[in-house]
């Protein structure tokens, strides 16, 4: 993309793909601290040193995508994407913060991301969660794809 961003797609079959832009969707970030929970421990929503946080999809929309970030370098973060009690996709398996969700053609409703200390780097885990909600209809800024 041109203003330095940049983003990838895998279509999962090889042969020509058409693809075109609506334009590029902002992602809406929020900082939070919270107190780690058990080092190595395994994912439970009610636990300490998970996050949650939930957000409303509308009608209509193509997709959404839910990413997570930390500037410490020893802690790991998992991402757990859920509509009410279902499980819709978790991105847990690499040693990494930089984690991401998503859903293509979601059903419309309350969706809850937790964001889950596994590997917490100090008593305190300081991180940021991003989610976009992608319309079918929509236009935006311009993007070059």
């Amino acid at each position: 993309m041109t203003n330095g961003a940049f983003g990838s797609l895998q279509p999962g079959f090889t042969g020509s793909f058409v693809g075109r832009s609506t334009g590029y969707t902002p992602m809406q970030r929020t900082s939070y601290s919270m107190p780690a929970g058990v080092y190595g421990g395994v994912f439970d929503p009610k636990a300490t040193g998970v996050q949650k946080v939930d957000f409303t999809v509308p009608a209509n929309t193509a997709g959404i995508v839910v990413e997570t970030n930390t500037d410490d370098p020893k802690t790991n973060l998992d991402l757990y994407l859920y509509k009410v009690d279902t499980l819709i996709y978790s991105s847990d398996r690499y040693w990494t913060s930089a984690e991401q969700a998503y859903k293509f053609l979601p059903e419309a409703g309350r969706y809850t991301a937790y964001v889950f200390a596994q590997f917490p780097g100090g008593p305190v885990v300081d991180f940021q969660i991003g989610h976009a909600i992608i319309g079918r209809n929509t236009t935006y800024a311009g993007a070059t794809l």
